[in-house]
């Protein structure tokens, strides 16, 4: 059950799951207040989801800001002003566009007996929800997307100070040499030999090879189940697959985990640096810096301006700024 004006802040779904939901259908004699917005089936939509990408989890959810104040310090899409974005006119920085710092969002709309939404693991996200509703919703981790699990127990032991929901999947099956040879490996083996399609093989691959990446503090194997799985990995058929490209940014991912940013300061999607300061629980940016010393020097700038109250900080940053990007609508595409 959800109420109208019900907002769900951003966050990551618990354990790398996949959730699947659907938004009942209201009653004929429903009588809707306010404006009512119809989705593409031409019905009510009861629910809006806003999706960011994967990478641009750090610039929207801020941990370490978050893990300091007990609270949260999230971007804030409907109250940030377009001044406070990282900018790039009080810098030498001239050959992107604007809108290449900012995150791409994906808006997918939940209709009353409309079409079902299947929501990816790890993409952080949002959700209004527009209308008083029922939804009825599935959440499962997948075994041939166990990088995602992974994914999300490295973030959850690297980033978070607060333990999240660990399903008993995680918890026991993961962790028991003869349930993971049963229930995961076992199966996994059995579709490879069962298949032809190239997507499903790359998937078994990038699940195997997420089991001997989580050795050790997700995963427990014996050494026989772990050489069982190099096996399964190396075998010529699987090895010999196409690059996944989801792996190769799963990959940068992880990597990102041993280097994170000081406090402070944002590594953009332009691989560029802005500093940034919180102001109501929400961050507030600085100029678009090439390195990220320049951007600490900024944020010295900007915490000193802060001292002087909210109005004197927007004042600051409108003076260092000529000009500036805003969260627009071409940072917004529709999810279908």
């Amino acid at each position: 059950l959800s109420a109208k004006g019900a907002l769900t802040w951003w966050h990551l779904d618990d354990g790398g799951e996949f959730v699947f939901q659907v938004g009942l259908p209201l009653r004929e004699d429903r009588k809707m207040e306010g404006p009512v917005l119809l989705g593409p089936n031409g019905k009510p939509v009861v629910k809006l989801f806003i999706f960011a990408e994967k990478d641009a989890y750090d610039f929207i959810i801020q941990d370490i800001e978050s893990n300091k104040t007990s609270r949260f310090n999230h971007l804030h899409l409907f109250d940030t002003p377009s001044s406070c974005l990282p900018d790039k006119s009080c810098s030498s920085i001239e050959e992107e566009d604007d809108n290449d710092a900012l995150p791409t969002f994906w808006i997918a709309a939940l209709e009353a007996g409309g079409s079902p939404l299947l929501s990816p693991p790890n993409v952080p996200h949002l959700v209004i929800t527009l209308q008083d509703c029922v939804m009825v919703e599935e959440r499962a981790i997948s075994i041939f997307f166990l990088d995602e699990v992974i994914y999300f127990l490295e973030k959850a032991s690297k980033d978070w100070d607060q333990r999240p929901i660990i399903y008993p999947f995680i918890n026991e099956t993961m962790k028991d040499d003869d349930e993971i040879n049963r229930h995961v490996i076992a199966v996994l083996e059995r579709v490879a030999s069962e298949t032809n399609d190239d997507r499903v093989l790359i998937r078994i691959r990038e699940s195997l090879r997420s089991l001997t990446r989580g050795m050790g503090e997700h995963v427990a194997m014996s050494q026989e189940t772990l050489a069982r799985v190099n096996k399964l990995v190396h075998n010529t058929r699987l090895s010999s697959l196409p690059h996944d490209r989801r792996s190769a940014m799963q990959a940068k991912v992880f990597e990102s985990f041993k280097s994170k940013a000081p406090r402070g300061v944002t590594l953009l999607p332009n691989k560029k640096w802005a500093a940034h300061v919180h102001v109501g629980g929400c961050p507030w940016w600085g100029c678009i810096r090439q390195t990220k010393e320049e951007a600490l020097k900024d944020r010295k700038e900007m915490l000193a301006a802060r001292k002087e109250g909210t109005e004197a900080f927007r004042q600051f940053l409108q003076d260092t700024a000529c000009t500036t990007p805003s969260i627009s609508s071409s940072s917004f595409e529709t999810a279908s």
